[in-house]
């Protein structure tokens, strides 16, 4: 099953036109029919066979079109803190991809207390509660119960829809799309021939594009016409380690500034879409990283892989063990072996932050 996949991922990375054999021509026939029925979905929404809901707030949904990370969650704090600084009551609304209340929904924090664990919020709501002291952070796959529940609970006046471009189900004031600022649409090809979640020329939909990781250049594929786009980067804040805490289910954070751990050696490992981007950030940190382990994307470790990491720092002699927030979430509570375990906080730095911000007031006619 292992060597499928990775078949399929190199397919999915693979040239707009290149040959990929027989896996390449049967996920290419999938793929169509898969953008058909895309297209279908999308009309019987835009006829108005199927409902889209009007939320009881202000709505801005925050997606990509690619499979794969393109900063959400990071985006989604960043937006959560604005407009916190501006005094208005935000939320954000996640599916809690994952987590065991996906489908019975609930709040995983409140403006006070975390009120559920990673396993059961999944790993980006539960990263979210424990970063936005003060912002309520509700799980659920029905976004629609979400916002209501947001809104006559805690008031709130903006709700942040996470990872929410494709669900038409409820309707948003603003529509901010993700790409990759190298590879914005893969190579062209839906799933699972290529990254693309729709056709792309659903892209037109977003109000406004934000390519992330801007600084490792721009790639030739063009964006939605007519549509404002800002740039921004993935920024490194710092090293955090993680406490459990008795009574809470939130832990107890450690800030370490990026000076800190200069010099260290470390064995580093990440179960995200790009780890080989997480290790070179690594090393620009003048950390010395001696190992590298590499894990798929929302990875659930096991006791073997745990034991695999712990065993391949002490034969590399090293004390310390660097992930990343995310990855951080799914060993909470792990026995490190004596090992000092951290994670890379990561925060967006945006090129025009002002203009950004400007846009964001316009659109949702903040204090107008």
């Amino acid at each position: 099953m292992s060597s499928l996949r990775r078949r399929i991922e190199t397919v999915m990375r693979s040239g707009p036109d290149e040959n990929m054999g027989l896996t390449g021509a049967v996920l290419h026939l999938v793929s169509l029919a898969y953008g058909l029925v895309m297209r279908l979905r999308f009309k019987l929404y835009q006829k108005g066979h199927v409902k889209t809901n009007k939320a009881p707030c202000k709505v801005v949904s925050v997606g990509n079109i690619t499979v794969g990370g393109t900063g959400k969650t990071p985006m989604a704090i960043h937006l959560a803190r604005l407009f916190s600084g501006w005094g208005l009551n935000v939320a954000i609304a996640s599916r809690g991809y994952g987590g065991t209340m996906q489908k019975q929904g609930g709040a995983a924090s409140d403006s006070k207390d975390v009120l559920l664990t990673p396993a059961e919020a999944g790993d980006e709501p539960w990263l979210m509660a424990v970063k936005l002291p003060g912002v309520p952070v509700v799980v659920g796959g029905n976004r629609v119960r979400s916002a209501n529940l947001c809104a006559s609970q805690f008031q709130t006046q903006v709700l942040i829809l996470d990872d929410a471009f494709s669900h038409l189900a409820i309707d948003r004031d603003l529509d901010l799309l993700l790409v990759d600022s190298q590879a914005p649409f893969g190579n062209g090809h839906v799933f699972p021939r290529g990254m693309l979640r729709e056709p792309v020329e659903f892209a037109s939909r977003a109000d406004a594009v934000i390519r992330t990781r801007a600084d490792r250049g721009a790639g030739s594929a063009p964006l939605p016409q007519g549509k404002p786009v800002f740039s921004c980067t993935h920024k490194p804040e710092g090293f955090l380690e993680y406490f459990p805490q008795k009574g809470t289910r939130g832990p107890k954070i450690v800030r370490h500034s990026l000076d800190d751990l200069k010099g260290k050696k470390v064995a580093a490992f990440a179960g995200i879409a790009d780890n080989q981007g997480f290790f070179e950030s690594l090393s620009s940190l003048g950390v010395a990283v001696l190992e590298r382990l590499s894990f798929p994307d929302h990875h659930a470790y096991t006791l073997r892989d745990r034991n695999i990491i712990v065993e391949t720092a002490i034969k590399a002699d090293v004390k310390a063990l660097i992930t990343t927030e995310k990855d951080l979430v799914r060993l909470t509570g792990w026995d490190a072996h004596g090992l000092d375990l951290y994670a890379l906080e990561i925060a967006l730095e945006f090129e025009r932050a002002q203009e950004f911000e400007d846009f964001l007031k316009s659109k949702l006619q903040i204090g107008e």
